[in-house]
């Protein structure tokens, strides 16, 4: 029986991975412009998780349209104009409740890394938690 609940978290979380893999990749493509710079801004996550988001990663952000290369923002649609390709909303783990997926980047280097971090309300409670499902850190490499 615990082998049998341990496989099925374990396969649920897998599962997890590659529907938010799928929903970053196809969240936020779109042509970049001046006043798309800070979208990510203003893209509507509860204080709550913003405050959550800073508190345990203040030396990371959403991943921003600035980020990506110029084959990454050509792919992007016209559809998701206005859209933050490092915050997506959704009903993850539970049908009845959003949750929002963010893919954070250094601030200093987006390219030195990345979190994959979750936001959920814990079962049973109005408060938000925060599930990191993936993560690169690379150091930095002083020469």
């Amino acid at each position: 029986m615990v082998l049998q609940t341990a496989f099925r978290t374990i396969w649920t979380m897998r599962v997890q991975l590659v529907l938010l893999a799928f929903i970053l990749a196809f969240i936020a493509v779109q042509p970049i412009s001046a006043a798309a710079a800070d979208r990510c801004d203003k893209v509507p996550l509860p204080a709550t998780v913003r405050g959550l988001l800073h508190d345990n990663y203040p030396e990371w952000r959403a991943k921003q349209m600035s980020d990506l290369d110029q084959g990454d923002k050509d792919t992007w649609s016209d559809e998701r104009l206005g859209a933050c390709p490092g915050i997506a909303g959704g009903r993850f783990e539970d049908p009845a409740q959003l949750g929002y997926a963010v893919l954070r980047v250094p601030k200093s280097d987006p390219t030195r890394g990345y979190k994959i971090v979750m936001a959920v309300k814990a079962k049973g409670s109005d408060r938000y938690e925060l599930k990191l499902l993936d993560h690169v850190d690379v150091p930095l490499v002083r020469v």
